[in-house]
C-alpha cells in the first residue's frame, strides 16, 4: 500500500481492517524490519504485488517524497501487464486531491465514512483475487 506517512492514520485503521478479513496486505509499519534497506524492500514489494493499492490525498499527490517514486514503480509494472488488467487501484481519502493524469482513467475507490471505504476496498480486492489475478 502505498500512502504520505501524513495519511499513515487512515491507512492503518484500513490495513488493520483488511488484515483481519483475510487479504494479504504489504505494509512498511508490518514488513519492514531493522537492517532491511527499506528502498529496496519497498521495490521488490511493488513488482510481486498482485494489486497495488495507492491512497490519493493532497499529501501524497502534491508533495514531493517517496510517495512519488512508488508510484513511477507501480507505473512502470502496470505498463507491463496485459491491457484490461487491473493493477493499480486508488482510493481517494481527500475529496479535494486532484488525481494525477496517469492514472485518471482508472476508477477510483472513495467514501466520506471510513467504514465504507473500508469495506468497499475489501470488496474491490476480494474480486480481483477471486477473479485469478496473479
Amino acid at each position: 500500500m502505498s500512502y504520505s506517512h501524513k495519511d499513515i492514520g487512515i491507512v492503518k485503521k484500513i490495513n488493520k481492517y483488511l488484515k483481519k478479513k483475510g487479504i494479504n496486505t504489504w505494509f512498511d509499519k508490518d514488513r519492514l524490519k531493522g537492517g532491511h534497506i527499506w528502498e529496496d524492500e519497498i521495490k521488490k514489494a511493488i513488482n510481486q504485488c498482485v494489486l497495488f493499492v495507492t491512497f490519493l490525498s493532497n499529501n501524497s499527490v502534491s508533495s514531493k517524497g517517496y510517495f512519488q517514486s512508488e508510484a513511477k514503480a507501480a507505473q512502470e509494472v502496470w505498463e507491463k501487464i496485459p491491457e484490461g488488467r487491473p493493477y493499480i487501484i486508488p482510493v481517494i481519502i481527500d475529496d479535494k486531491v486532484i488525481i494525477p493524469l496517469s492514472i485518471e482513467k482508472i476508477q477510483a475507490i472513495q467514501h466520506t465514512s471510513i467504514r465504507k471505504l473500508e469495506r468497499s476496498i475489501y470488496e474491490t480486492l476480494k474480486h480481483h483475487l477471486e477473479q485469478g489475478i496473479s
